[in-house]
């Protein structure tokens, strides 16, 4: 299980990371929540708080989580992406580019369906 997580400096992480834990600043407040798909908006905003160092899935997230989480990290990306699809026309191209970004999405956390 300790292979899947990698703790890196927050200088090597890059947008599509996954985060391996609840990211806090303190005890009663998280920060970033475990299992997101990081943003390059999340990344500059933990290096503006000084943040030096998070915790990343580096392989197989099946290893880490129950089916159940396993389907309530499907089931966030899929709103994640559909979010950022909210405006888009029904075209075919468009709903072609909205699959292919979740199916990217999903193996990219090591949730594809």
């Amino acid at each position: 299980m300790s292979d899947a997580i990698r703790t890196i400096p927050i200088e090597q992480a890059t947008p599509g990371m996954v985060l391996a834990e609840d990211l806090r600043q303190n005890a009663d407040n998280i920060l970033l929540p475990r299992a997101l798909i990081l943003s390059e908006k999340h990344l500059t905003s933990l290096r503006r708080r000084g943040v030096k160092e998070i915790s990343v899935i580096a392989a197989d997230t099946t290893a880490l989580y129950s089916p159940a989480e396993l389907q309530a990290m499907r089931e966030a990306t899929k709103l994640q992406v559909q979010r950022q699809f909210r405006h888009a026309r029904q075209d075919p191209t468009t709903q072609a580019l909205y699959r292919t970004v979740l199916e990217y999405r999903l193996e990219k956390i090591g949730c594809i369906e």
